[in-house]
């Protein structure tokens, strides 16, 4: 249970940050 959590929020983490390039990205390019 401990380690999926650990998987899920990891994930999470993961996909927040690509979120937060492209946004950044989005926002350089405007």
């Amino acid at each position: 249970m401990i380690g999926l959590l650990q998987r899920v929020s990891h994930a999470d983490v993961v996909v927040s940050g690509e979120v937060i390039a492209r946004i950044g990205s989005g926002l350089a390019v405007l």
